[in-house]
């Protein structure tokens, strides 16, 4: 397995991916701050450094070889990669022993009415 990404295709459309904005200050930490400043500077010097790096956050099945190829209206992103969401969504959240104890999902059925 490789490490190595090859360069990211040119882009014109960095104002069409951008970072989370600003939350309420109450929901603010010194961490998440400094996470989140880090976030957009990433995004300010290239969109694709900043999707590479929430990507590098994830498990990947197989790592891929372009963060993002193409343009609007025909574009792929992670190219050659493979991930799996039931593990990074469940088997991490289960994993992990700060939250290995709570309640990962909650399902709820709802009635579907249907049309006459």
């Amino acid at each position: 397995m490789t490490t190595e990404r090859k360069k990211p295709c040119p882009t014109t459309w960095a104002a069409c991916s951008r970072p989370a904005a600003a939350s309420s200050p109450a929901w603010h930490s010194a961490r998440q701050a400094a996470r989140l400043k880090h976030a957009r500077d990433l995004h300010a010097d290239s969109p694709d450094a900043y999707w590479a790096w929430v990507a590098g956050q994830q498990r990947w099945m197989a790592p891929w070889s372009t963060v993002r190829c193409g343009d609007l209206g025909d574009f792929t992103y992670f190219a050659g990669g493979r991930i799996n969401v039931a593990d990074n969504c469940l088997d991490r959240f289960a994993e992990d022993p700060a939250t290995a104890g709570r309640t990962a999902v909650i399902w709820r059925a709802s009635q579907v009415t249907r049309g006459a």
